[in-house]
């Protein structure tokens, strides 16, 4: 499926971030892992519901639907567009977006 924006996917976690750093990094965090666990095995999907509903679901409801379905095959560039911490970004060294 084709990709969602992924300059507004940056915004939505760059946001979270500037309100509140530390559950902004756990939600960036969680979600690269969450996006490698879904590229390994598809597994994961309750994991980046859980943290799509942190981010506030209910105000970005058909961003976050179309991300989520389009999921799939687009892991590593979802990973590749949100800011994380640099443990993170090596979960997908040698990955292909």
């Amino acid at each position: 499926m084709k990709p969602e924006c992924t300059k507004k996917l940056w915004t939505v976690f760059h946001e979270m971030k500037k309100a509140n750093q530390d559950i902004g990094s756990m939600c960036c965090d969680t979600f690269a892992t969450a996006c490698y666990l879904h590229l390994k095995a598809e597994a994961a999907r309750k994991l980046i519901q859980q943290v799509l509903d942190v981010m506030g679901w209910e105000n970005r409801r058909t961003f976050f639907n179309r991300l989520f379905d389009s999921l799939p095959g687009n892991e590593v560039l979802y990973t590749e567009a949100i800011p994380k911490h640099s443990e993170f970004r090596r979960l997908f060294a040698g990955e292909k977006s």
